[in-house]
């Protein structure tokens, strides 16, 4: 008798770097709190780089059956879906990178009260 394939692919094997979802944006937190709006996280608010196709959502490999050589082929990567991404939960030692402080004086300049801009019509 021959063994059954099941067809399953193991993830957390192309699992690469883990981000916040680049598409949750607050807007859309706002009017959907609880993120089931988005096809990409799936509402975890996470995704992982596929490490299969780099994150590009080609797989680039090569195409020797198909003319005899050694001949480079690109198609839809079977691990992410073409996406490049897929939906993980959130880690349990996940933190929030701050965001780097600037001192305002160096960084945004106070316009001048005196200057009013010229109106063309």
């Amino acid at each position: 008798m021959l063994p059954i394939n099941d067809n399953t692919i193991n993830l957390a094997k192309y699992r690469g770097k883990i981000s916040r979802c680049p598409h949750c944006t607050p807007e859309r937190l706002l009017n959907d709190p609880n993120g089931r709006s988005c096809t990409t996280c799936l509402g975890h608010g996470f995704v992982a780089k596929c490490t299969n196709c780099d994150g590009t959502g080609l797989y680039k490999g090569s195409a020797s059956a198909f003319g005899g050589g050694d001949v480079p082929h690109n198609s839809a990567c079977n691990v992410c879906g073409a996406t490049g991404f897929f939906a993980v939960r959130r880690p349990a030692d996940w933190t929030d990178e701050a965001a780097p402080t600037t001192s305002a004086s160096v960084s945004t300049p106070i316009p001048d009260a005196s200057i009013t801009p010229a109106v063309t019509v």
